[in-house]
């Protein structure tokens, strides 16, 4: 997802800010794939929520010295934009709009026959296919003042922001770097994060659907770990453990998949075309158990999106929950 007023650069650092972490990673080599450098803050509560920069006096400081930390500084940057906002739609405009006319198009559309959840989008779009005087495309959008709002201050902190993406496009681009699906195929790709969970239809090779979910987390429920590796860790207070695993939340979270399904199978494709495989990532510490209990409830394929081919530049398996800031290292490799 190249944003309308960024552009890709080689030789940048890869960062994801999610309402409890950032993390950064730069990519030694794509093949094999190695990760050179990398690691995680976690934040306190209230810096950043649902995705947006509540406390940014806080949170700047915060960043600029992890940017000295990690050794960032004057280095462009690639980053994700947040799950929580992300807007993917079909759409169809006429045939006869020209291709270099079809971004101009699409700004007089906003907010008369195209509709958004908010206002002045920055937003990409592929082009799928023209039929019967229709050309039909994907779009994908994001509030402009949110991502502006982190490109102006990675430029502030002489970072400047040089391409975003969107985290389901990351990690489908990590999964295909191993194992190309076929196109024809039909996936829905969940994504776990410990305050909420996010839903990407594919087919093929096209993300056609998203929904983002939020999910009960307190921060007084959970205390946080060291890892040499990963730094910093979120781990359920054994207090509440069973609690958790026991929770409804991923019971619950298995009925909306269901509902996302049979929407795509009886609301877009009238019962002709169906999900052939889940596929479940994320950085969520219940990983394993979540994946239990989906495999328990549906009758297709569920499949963890794991490599053990992954390693740092230490030798060691790279952790999971940096696939996909990884994924998104891969963007212009």
């Amino acid at each position: 997802m190249k944003l309308s007023f960024l552009s890709g650069k080689k030789n940048t650092v890869n960062l994801l800010i999610n309402d409890y972490s950032i993390q950064f990673l730069e990519l030694k080599s794509s093949s094999p794939l190695v990760a050179s450098r990398f690691g995680e803050y976690l934040l306190p509560p209230g810096i950043v929520e649902t995705g947006r920069i509540a406390d940014t006096e806080k949170f700047e400081i915060i960043l600029e010295e992890r940017i000295q930390e990690w050794g960032l500084k004057r280095k462009s940057v690639r980053f994700l934009v947040p799950d929580s906002v992300v807007v993917i739609k079909r759409i169809s405009i006429p045939a006869d709009i020209k291709e270099d006319e079809i971004k101009g198009y699409l700004y007089l559309e906003f907010g008369t026959n195209i509709h958004l959840p908010f206002e002045n989008p920055v937003f990409d779009y592929t082009v799928l296919n023209s039929t019967g005087g229709q050309r039909e495309l994907l779009l994908y959008a994001a509030p402009e003042d949110l991502v502006s709002s982190y490109a102006a201050l990675f430029e502030k902190l002489k970072l400047p922001a040089v391409s975003a993406d969107i985290s389901p496009l990351s990690q489908r681009r990590l999964h295909d770097h191993f194992h190309k699906l076929e196109e024809q195929k039909s996936t829905l790709m969940v994504q776990f994060q410990l305050n909420a969970f996010t839903m990407t239809i594919f087919e093929g090779i096209y993300p056609i659907l998203t929904r983002h979910i939020p999910i009960d987390f307190l921060f007084e429920d959970w205390e946080t770990t060291q890892s040499l590796i990963s730094e910093g860790y979120y781990r359920f207070k054994p207090s509440h453990e069973n609690e958790l695993e026991n929770s409804y939340v991923f019971q619950d979270a298995v009925k909306e998949m269901e509902k996302v399904m049979n929407f795509f199978r009886f609301s877009l494709h009238q019962g002709n075309r169906e999900i052939d495989a889940v596929f479940i990532c994320g950085d969520h510490p219940f990983l394993g158990g979540i994946e239990d209990i989906m495999n328990s409830r549906l009758d297709i394929p569920v499949l963890h999106i794991g490599h053990s081919e992954i390693l740092t530049a230490q030798g060691e398996k790279l952790p999971e929950k940096f696939y996909s800031v990884l994924g998104l290292a891969l963007k212009e490799v």
